[in-house]
């Protein structure tokens, strides 16, 4: 493939290059078991509007003392427990099924093969979508419950990034007595943090990283389950966004475009917030206790004939949702300058870009 542009005057020869430049983008983020639970939302759940997971209530019971004042006899004279239940509530309402045209002819004089790269392309949407509804949902719900109820659901970075994240994690050891979480298992969480934050480890006088080779080299070598294979992570790479365990968790490093994609994502008051309103966010822990998700394959992409000419419609069809029921299962981690963008009277809610108004 070559072309003549003017330079000077002179017509020379430009050459299109024969190999055709990556869109790196990040892979879905959240593990099964850690970051989110998928297993209560199946294929069939996956084709109705919502799903109602039951839970069992504790109830009432407790020990008492023989021979006290008050229920010392030889029985018991409260009144006997009858088991009660209730159900989280999990919506199944986000698609993407936008359809992509490509007339064979395009395809044909492209020089390329164009059609496997915007099929890819799709699927790399889809992932980008998924990380953004996810972490949208998650911080929303727990910025909510700090504006409303004075939970205690973030941590504000001071002069050691280690010593915020060991706090943020800390705090999922309190568990949720709203949901009757004494604690959140530390084998199922999951840590998202910016790239700048990461950085923090590996300097300064805090420095983990660094000047304790035992710990560098766990968190190097520690394996945590693929989302897209469920096989071992064999490599710290961007893609994954696996970047080694910290304080017993498994560290995930997220592009800011993440970032800035979840605040679009999120809602008040019928409007979208700013892209830099989650800025000041620099980390997340969270707990697949508190998260329920479910989606479709992302390999639901048919590829049809095009009706008006030759060439092909790519028809992706990939559903689920997200629900993070309970607030204290999800950390943040923020700097000083941070402001809760959420109010009593103006909560943070999802809704994808393409629903918006004006999108």
């Amino acid at each position: 493939m070559a072309g003549y542009g003017i330079v000077s005057g002179v017509a020379l020869k430009e050459t299109a290059s024969a190999q055709v430049f990556e869109n790196f983008i990040q892979n879905v983020l959240h593990v099964n078991g850690k970051g989110v639970d998928e297993s209560y939302v199946n294929q069939a759940a996956l084709n109705s509007q919502s799903i109602a997971i039951p839970r069992v209530l504790l109830g009432a019971g407790g020990f008492r003392t023989l021979g006290a004042t008050v229920n010392g006899g030889q029985f018991n004279s409260k009144d006997v427990v009858v088991p009660q239940s209730n159900y989280f509530y999990v919506p199944l309402l986000y698609v993407y099924d936008r359809t992509e045209t490509l007339a064979k002819i395009m395809n044909d004089k492209a020089g390329y093969e164009l059609l496997s790269k915007v099929t890819a392309n799709i699927g790399k949407k889809i992932a980008r979508g998924i990380n953004a509804i996810t972490l949208a949902e998650q911080i929303a719900t727990t910025l909510n419950a700090s504006a409303t109820a004075g939970a205690n659901t973030y941590v504000t970075m001071g002069d050691s990034a280690y010593d915020a994240f060991v706090d943020a994690n800390a705090l999922l050891d309190e568990g949720d007595e709203s949901i009757e979480c004494d604690y959140f298992p530390t084998e199922m969480r999951q840590a998202f943090v910016r790239p700048s934050f990461f950085s923090e480890f590996k300097k300064g006088d805090g420095t983990r990283y660094v000047t304790q080779s035992n710990l560098g080299q766990e968190m190097l070598a520690t394996g945590v389950l693929n989302p897209f294979t469920n096989s071992e992570a064999s490599k710290v790479q961007m893609r994954d966004g696996y970047a080694g365990e910290i304080d017993g968790c498994p560290v995930y490093k997220v592009s800011p475009i993440l970032w800035k994609l979840a605040a679009n994502y999120t809602i008040k008051s019928g409007s979208a917030l700013d892209e830099e309103a989650f800025d000041n966010i620099d980390a997340m822990i969270c707990s697949a206790v508190g998260t329920i998700r479910g989606f479709s394959s992302n390999g639901d992409i048919e590829v049809v004939p095009a009706i008006t000419g030759q060439g092909w419609v790519l028809q992706p069809l990939v559903h689920g949702g997200v629900k993070c029921v309970s607030a204290k299962s999800v950390r943040l981690i923020v700097k000083s300058g941070f402001t809760n963008p959420a109010t009593s009277s103006a909560q943070l809610s999802v809704l994808p870009v393409e629903s918006q108004q004006g999108a």
